[in-house]
């Protein structure tokens, strides 16, 4: 080989250098996050996550660690949605594109978000149906990767879950009711689902399942918190069926909740308590420090605690006053419904002006453990109200 051919080899290996090492880093980072999956150690791996959002920059290994975060909920759901903004960030400098399955369902979010709700729907349709589809394949392959059925089956839900909710802003009650009814009780939002069912057989003209609905959230699997808002459902349908005598019990109950809330014998621990997404952090910001990490630091974990805990204080405060606003607001309907010559019915409570943008902040909770899911599935969100219409008699 002469000089020339040596000098051109040379240079051909030093630009390709940082890219090879680039590349071993990203699998490298991906298989340190495995790692600390499968010990549990699901603080050490948010911390981690952290650091590899800024670094990593192979869209396969993005992929796989977004594959891995998906199916691994107890990380923390901000996390993935962390990692999510990376992934924009790196289109919008130019990077690769991000998994098309994911850009499908930006799609249809940003349709939803538009109001463009039946658009919206068959595009989530689509995607639920590709979804099934690929755990199928994923099945039949010689040796399945795990890491993407378990993403799937978390992401599967949230699918029909949107697409339910695109049914509700077209107004298409009954198909929207149906979609609810085959989203499975393992999904770790289906206290939200619930709450949104609750509604949507309301409109239906549905009050059985209404308040089949709201009996399961108020279960003993559930917390004793539940949005303001099913309490308000709860009485228009007692009014509907002419049942003015259970009235003074839910009032009650509103009553006591505000006062918990007021007096500060409910706390922020309990408000993490009643929602999973919460109550998983609530977990990981009491985790005990582990010896002989050599990777995250004593002082690493020791400051997500802190973060998390604050989040979660800050977003418990920022809460109560709503809370109490709409109990008190809930109170004044119920004394209304046993007044004298109320017997006419409700109009609507305009305050709430926009139910999609209340289901958006996540304000429904579901604290039922989930080595408890075999217990409550068969029984939890098929409920049926079998109370008398007092209207006809």
């Amino acid at each position: 080989m002469s000089n020339a051919s040596r000098i051109v080899v040379a240079l051909f290996f030093a630009t390709l250098a940082p890219t090879l090492s680039a590349w071993a880093n990203d699998k490298a980072g991906f298989a340190d996050l495995q790692k600390y999956i499968q010990d549990k150690d699901y603080l050490g791996a948010r911390v981690l996550v952290y650091r590899l959002n800024g670094s990593v920059k192979d869209p396969v290994q993005r992929e796989r660690i977004y594959w891995s975060l998906l199916g691994t909920p107890d990380v923390g759901e901000d996390v993935l949605h962390t990692w999510e903004e990376g992934d924009r960030a790196l289109m919008a400098r130019g990077g690769a594109k991000i998994w098309s399955m994911r850009a499908y369902m930006s799609q249809a979010d940003s349709l939803l978000y538009a109001k463009k709700y039946i658009a919206a729907a068959e595009t989530y349709k689509k995607a639920a149906e590709w979804l099934h589809k690929r755990r199928q394949a994923a099945l039949a392959e010689k040796n399945p990767s795990q890491t993407v059925v378990a993403g799937i089956d978390e992401l599967y839900p949230y699918v029909l879950h949107a697409m339910a909710r695109a049914y509700y802003g077209a107004h298409r009650y009954r198909e929207a009711l149906e979609v609810y009814s085959w989203i499975p009780q393992g999904y770790a939002r289906y206290h939200k689902v619930l709450f949104e069912k609750m509604w949507t057989a309301y409109y239906a003209g549905r009050a059985d399942q209404a308040l089949g609905a709201i009996y399961s959230l108020h279960s003993a699997y559930f917390s004793d918190y539940v949005d303001p808002e099913t309490y308000l459902v709860q009485l228009y349908v007692f009014k509907r069926l002419c049942r003015t005598e259970e009235i003074p019990m839910l009032l009650n109950e509103v009553r006591r909740f505000r006062e918990k809330i007021e007096n500060g014998s409910f706390t922020y621990e309990d408000w993490a308590n009643s929602e999973i997404f919460t109550k998983r952090l609530l977990s990981l910001s009491r985790t005990e420090d582990v010896d002989n990490d050599w990777l995250i630091s004593a002082n690493d974990r020791r400051a997500e605690r802190k973060r998390i805990q604050n989040l979660l204080m800050r977003s418990f405060e920022g809460s109560k006053s709503r809370l109490v606003s709409n109990l008190q607001l809930i109170e004044a309907y119920s004394t209304l419904a046993t007044t004298p010559g109320m017997d006419r019915g409700f109009e609507p409570i305009h305050r709430v002006k926009d139910r999609y943008e209340l289901i958006r902040k996540n304000l429904e909770v579901w604290p039922a453990e989930a080595k408890g899911e075999e217990e409550w599935a068969d029984e939890v969100g098929h409920g049926f109200y079998l109370g008398d219409d007092q209207c006809k008699k």
